[in-house]
């Protein structure tokens, strides 16, 4: 995934990745996870949302924070 200029439906894609982010954590698919957390926040900047920031952050984190 790279750059979202006007490429994709936003408003669908961001829960979608929220979701697949949580699928892969549960799964145990942590690095799958990060990569989502890490796409997240790039979508956040494209829609200049807040919000979209922190959760892009805490899909990362917790990936970040189980596979230590």
């Amino acid at each position: 995934m790279e750059g979202f200029e006007g490429q994709r439906e936003i408003p669908e894609l961001f829960p979608a990745l929220r979701k697949l982010g949580s699928f892969y954590t549960y799964r145990g698919e942590l690095e799958n996870g990060a990569e989502v957390g890490r796409q997240i926040p790039l979508l956040a900047d494209a829609q200049d949302d807040p919000s979209m920031h922190i959760e892009g952050h805490l899909v990362l984190g917790s990936c970040l924070g189980f596979a230590t």
